[in-house]
């Protein structure tokens, strides 16, 4: 069959043109179909212990981040309170570098001391200060480690309990040794 000039029009070999509708050229059709898996060989059952796997090990990675979480809170908190101890042992050197200083220059008024020793002095406590400066910054850096860590704001200003205390333990040797041979015999 050979079309026309326009598409709805249809012509056959001869150029007659062809009727596209009526009982002998439409066509109907209607099917059903189903399929039904009766056996997949396991795969179903190896997907589900997959899934099954799969869900512990996400809880397992969640537990361990937690845990790594926790541990870098703890050693940043533990880094606050050393960096805080540092400061305040520069502060107490700058202080005492200052004495020294005083000392040296009033036994250089009475002729005790040299020009010299003046000069180590203030060279001392220039050290001694920017000692300070540091300490001063790395605790401020330790502060803001930690404070990124508990997800607060930057510019929130807390106190880190920092009085740690410690307990002497007086352990009892005879127990311990016959709780060793007992256990740990090698």
């Amino acid at each position: 069959a050979y079309s026309g000039p326009t598409s709805s029009i249809y012509t056959d070999a001869q150029g007659r043109p062809i009727q596209q509708s009526g009982f002998d050229y439409e066509n109907y059709s209607f099917g059903v179909s189903s399929s039904m898996l009766l056996f997949d060989w396991g795969a179903s059952v190896k997907s589900l212990q997959s899934a099954k796997r799969s869900s512990e090990a996400a809880t397992y990675d969640l537990q361990y981040q937690k845990d790594v979480v926790t541990a870098q809170v703890i050693r940043a908190y533990y880094d606050v309170v050393r960096k805080e101890n540092m400061r305040k042992v520069q502060e107490e050197a700058v202080a005492a570098a200052e004495r020294n200083l005083g000392q040296v220059e009033a036994f250089f008024k009475i002729g005790s001391n040299t020009r010299a020793d003046v000069l180590q002095a203030k060279v001392r406590l220039g050290n001694t200060r920017l000692a300070s400066i540091t300490a001063k910054n790395n605790e401020e850096l330790a502060r803001a480690t930690l404070t990124s860590l508990l997800n607060l704001p930057m510019d929130e200003v807390f106190d880190v309990e920092s009085s740690l205390v410690t307990e002497d333990i007086a352990p009892d040797l005879e127990k311990e040794v016959e709780y060793m041979l007992a256990h740990r015999a090698d």
